[in-house]
């Protein structure tokens, strides 16, 4: 692989540990940043699934697909499609696409059943 390649899969990993980063310890999140800084890519991937069934993490069709396409672009050994299988699936993805008004009709959040939305000052 060449230097780009590599960048690509950082990259990757990256983006999944912001997206999941609601959703997984922060200590944990950590600990995925530094193993895919030092350039240990298997290792990152495989821990992430790791702790995210272990904590039976709910993650979207989006982020489970996401994660077995660069688990086939790295030829990982480890069948983590059966890891993921103790992670519940979730309707929506955490994305900036997926966000909905707040039933108070003040703005967006993740959560829209949430109760602590400001005041609505309309």
């Amino acid at each position: 692989m060449d230097n780009a390649q590599y960048e690509d899969l950082a990259g990757r990993l990256y983006g999944l540990v912001i997206r999941l980063s609601d959703r997984i310890p922060a200590d944990r999140a950590g600990w995925i940043h530094h193993v895919t800084e030092v350039g240990e890519y298997e290792l990152a991937l495989e821990d992430l699934a790791a702790i995210l069934a272990h904590g039976k993490t709910a993650i979207t069709d989006q982020e489970r697909a996401d994660i077995l396409a660069l688990a086939r672009k790295m030829t990982l050994l480890h069948d983590l499609a059966g890891v993921l299988e103790a992670c519940p699936r979730v309707g929506q993805d955490h994305g900036p696409d997926s966000r909905q008004t707040t039933p108070c009709g003040y703005g967006t959040c993740h959560q829209p059943e949430e109760s602590s939305c400001p005041p609505n000052p309309a």
